[in-house]
């Protein structure tokens, strides 16, 4: 038997975390030798949103509630703290099944039997033609949860920034609406969550999209490893059939694992195909079960804990006699999207000192645990609620007016509409229901090239039957920078409401199609493309002769078949799928690929001026940079005045004995960025254009 009581840290009151203001990258702090310590909570930085000063992402409220002893000494004793864990366990533990696998249903059947609970991590309710929406409520049986795992199964990291909000936005509110449940977890598709070349400033894109989005806890436990953010993380146990006993063992010995991560979850895909197979894995269920002081948990429950504790300010007790008065500012409910309550430590005193709590806004209920110490959980205020009922209305073509199909069936006949024109995004509920709409609070969630990522708005009064409400707000001017703007934007509106006597959740949503298929001064759709030629097709001493020669091939490239590889133009936009970001380069143009060869990539750089200049490249992919026929892959270089030729040779990264290795981002385009020597800052006055002849 596990002994996990060794591992219980007394932490006391959590401070605090602070938001990063301004758009550079967080300092790196050293990560200690241990396997799985991370700096201190305190120490980290968030990196959720950047630019001044930004709504939370999760607001807070205050709240109250007094404790009763039997004497003024014992009051005076007394210290009230947060437990890390919900009621005080030493773990917490679930699981974590990715992807829309209808195993999924025996999976929720065997870890119920075993007393365990998971959150499935699914893409969308739709994907690749398939509804899945009917195996989504399913699994929800049992006490489990489902979390997002990208729309389309993503290599994230590497789609342009428009396309990697919709991503994950649309996920959540998709699962949301089709299951009636609440989505606050996010898995990344191949555990992508950082590219190669972009490092901080990628990964901040990524986490701006993840908390705009309604996301804070990572299924990833490197997700902080470089960019320390406010995402709640977990241990991942060694997945798809893997031994964990070592993992298990080296992590409940670490108390700084323990201190970051307090949950171990098995994972990670439901691919048990043969009896031998799933009993081996009810083994280790068996092994780690029924543990009395561990939390048997799913993950939206372990997030909203921790959430609240890592972000809940505890205010220094007031003594009066008897009695201890605690005031706590904790996150709302809402934004939680999980009622788990916080559970509250009386030390120093003995249990039996402890005669009652009570909070006047609040259920104050104690601990059926026995433990050392007085324990008692504290409760959202009761006039909080979470949707019974989720519902979405889409707005694809961006339509201005309201349309009789505009309702979901999960609320019939109240309407809704969401867009952008003219000069703001604009709100339409139609109320043609007999009862009031109240207690009315709308979340605008925009995409990246917005300053603001959220936007608040509370109604003061109802909307009554037969009431049309329109909102238009107008948010800080976005940025003009393509890397921002490319491909079509997704926005959302959540509104949440009670309708008569049940609180509900409706998702509006509108796509807009940028009108700029490219910016020249980004590399995407700037090349000629030749390949894809074989590794022992490749004569790299040829290929540097001939460019030394003429500056610009020309010519096929001949293969051993007797085919001849022709020059073609990329054509890349920001719409073709993968959308990928504009300083990517399309190759493959696919994610996934099981050839190992190299692509032959070329451009007519126009630059306004004559200029020293650097290139940031796909540090794996990329070989050999060549400009106006030298080759200036690791050294200095210059852009004359007018026309420069740029050769990039690229390489897959393909190695068949990598598990995995035929799903990469840098299949489908390597990263290109023509920087200011010694600097990453791109050059903005150049104009790449396709280039196969002079």
């Amino acid at each position: 038997m596990i002994r996990p009581s060794r591992w219980i840290v007394s932490l006391g009151i959590p401070v605090l975390l602070c938001a990063v203001a301004g758009a550079g990258e967080p300092p790196r702090v050293p990560k200690p030798a241990n396997a799985f310590a991370y700096p201190r909570t305190h120490e980290r930085l968030t990196a959720y949103d950047e630019g001044g000063a930004v709504p939370e992402a999760i607001q807070r409220y205050r709240q109250q509630f007094t404790v009763a002893f039997r004497s003024e000494d014992a009051a005076k004793e007394a210290v009230v703290e947060l437990a890390p864990l919900y009621n005080d366990y030493a773990w917490a533990t679930s699981s974590r099944w990715d992807d829309n696998n209808r195993a999924d249903r025996k999976m929720r059947d065997v870890l119920e039997r075993h007393g365990y609970h998971a959150t499935f991590y699914l893409n969308g309710v739709n994907n690749r033609g398939i509804d899945f929406s009917a195996t989504g409520k399913e699994i929800l049986q049992g006490g489990n949860s489902i979390g997002a795992h990208g729309l389309t199964h993503p290599v994230l990291s590497y789609l342009n920034c428009n396309r990697l909000f919709e991503e994950v936005a649309r996920d959540r509110v998709e699962w949301e609406a089709a299951a009636d449940t609440l989505v606050t977890c996010y898995a990344f598709a191949y555990c992508n969550f950082r590219n190669s070349m972009m490092g901080n400033a990628g990964q901040i894109n990524v986490n701006r999209a993840l908390r705009r989005a309604g996301f804070y806890l990572s299924a990833e436990r490197q997700y902080n490893d470089n960019l320390f953010t406010d995402m709640v993380g977990l241990l991942l146990l060694p997945g798809d059939g893997a031994d964990i006993d070592d993992y298990v063992h080296r992590a409940l010995d670490d108390e700084a694992a323990h201190r970051e991560f307090p949950m171990l979850s098995h994972s990670m895909h439901v691919w048990y195909t043969t009896p031998e197979g799933w009993a081996k894995f009810e083994g280790q269920l068996d092994k780690y079960g029924h543990n009395p002081d561990w939390w048997y948990c799913n993950h939206n429950q372990y997030a909203a804990y921790r959430y609240q504790f890592l972000h809940t300010q505890i205010a220094a007790p007031i003594c009066d006699g008897k009695t201890l008065r605690v005031r706590l500012q904790r996150p709302l409910m809402l934004d939680l999207n999980d009622p788990t309550p916080m559970t509250v430590r009386v030390k120093n005193v003995a249990r039996e000192d402890v005669v009652a709590i009570q909070s006047d806004t609040a259920d104050c209920v104690p601990s059926q645990r026995n433990t050392d110490v007085f324990l008692f959980h504290v409760f959202h205020d009761r006039d909080m609620s979470l949707p019974a009922k989720i519902g979405l209305v889409s707005n694809a073509q961006n339509r201005p007016v309201l349309a009789d199909g505009d309702e979901d069936p999960d609320f019939p006949g109240l309407q809704g509409l969401f867009s952008l024109h003219g000069d703001g995004l604009h709100l339409v509920l139609n109320n043609r229901t007999a009862t009031p709409l109240s207690n009315v609070r709308i979340t605008y969630r925009l995409p990246l090239s917005w300053k603001e990522g959220l936007i608040r708005r509370t109604l003061g009064e109802d909307i009554g039957p037969g009431v049309q409400w329109n909102d238009m707000v107008k948010p800080s001017s976005p940025t003009t920078d393509y890397k921002y703007t490319a491909g079509t934007a997704y926005y959302q509106a959540q509104v949440d409401f009670v309708l008569g006597a049940v609180a509900g959740r409706l998702h509006l949503d509108c796509r807009v199609k940028n009108p700029i298929d490219r910016n020249p001064s980004y590399p995407q759709g700037g090349f000629a493309r030749l390949g894809l030629v074989p590794d022992d097709e490749m004569d790299l001493d040829r290929l540097t002769n001939d460019i030394r020669r003429d500056g610009l091939l020309k010519e096929p490239w001949p293969l051993k078949d007797g085919k001849n590889l022709a020059w073609t133009s990329t054509g890349d936009t920001p719409f073709e799928e993968p959308p990928l970001d504009p300083e990517t380069i399309r190759t493959t143009g696919a994610f996934s690929c099981k050839e190992s060869g190299f692509y032959i990539l070329q451009s007519r750089v126009l630059s306004e001026r004559e200029q020293p200049v650097g290139f940031l490249p796909s540090r794996d992919t990329v070989q050999r940079i060549f400009l106006n026929g030298s080759d200036v892959t690791g050294g200095p270089a210059r852009l004359l005045r007018g026309r420069n030729r740029l050769v990039v040779l690229y390489h897959t990264r393909f190695t068949p004995q990598r598990r995995f290795s035929h799903y990469d981002g840098e299949h489908a385009g390597t990263f290109l960025r023509l920087v200011k020597p010694r600097t990453t800052e791109r050059i903005t006055d150049v104009r790449f254009e396709p280039a196969s002849s002079d």
